[in-house]
């Protein structure tokens, strides 16, 4: 309770449960904020500490397509804006892959880094487990810190991240986001 929630929604498919769907909770602290961005894939969010991205990959979607999406989410921070990244890229960590190293690679580039452990599974279903859903920022100097919240009911395994962030305090990493 006590948290802004902004939304894109799910879609149903013809059979089985929906598919995709982005939710960004806000603490009142970090208002005002604006939607700059809302598509089936990504939630862009101004807040007055920083931008929020959040996402939702499909599986089958390709990497050109996932850096293509980001590109457009990126172009709408600032010189020298904070920038936290977050969801289900569906690009794996724990695994040696084409798909993850190039979009890793991208927002690598672009003055991003990932906070998460490769380690530490996001996903757990029939299937196997996999660490998909991903964190990254431009952020030093914030103290980090993850929880992978273990339950059994679900499939995406919920992902707490708690950024402690001082305004005056915090420096981007690098000054890379050039738009």
């Amino acid at each position: 309770a006590g948290f802004y929630a902004v939304h894109t929604l799910a879609t149903q498919r013809q059979r089985g449960r929906p598919m995709g769907g982005i939710t960004c909770l806000l603490k009142p602290s970090l208002s005002p904020f604006k939607v700059e961005l809302r598509t089936p894939e990504i939630l862009v969010i101004r807040t007055k500490l920083c931008l929020i991205i959040g996402v939702y990959f499909k599986p089958e979607c390709k990497q050109e397509d996932i850096i293509d999406s980001l590109s457009t989410a990126l172009s709408k921070a600032q010189h020298d804006e904070l920038v936290i990244i977050m969801g289900d890229l569906n690009c794996r960590i724990d695994v040696s892959n084409q798909k993850a190293e190039a979009v890793l690679h991208f927002l690598v580039s672009e003055g991003l880094s990932l906070i998460n452990k490769s380690n530490e599974k996001t996903y757990i279903g029939h299937n196997g487990s996999s660490t998909i859903d991903l964190v990254l920022m431009n952020m030093k100097n914030v103290k980090k810190a993850q929880t992978i919240l273990k339950r059994v009911e679900r499939r995406h395994l919920p992902v707490a991240t708690t950024l402690v962030i001082q305004r005056h305090k915090v420096q981007p990493q690098n000054h890379k986001l050039s738009r």
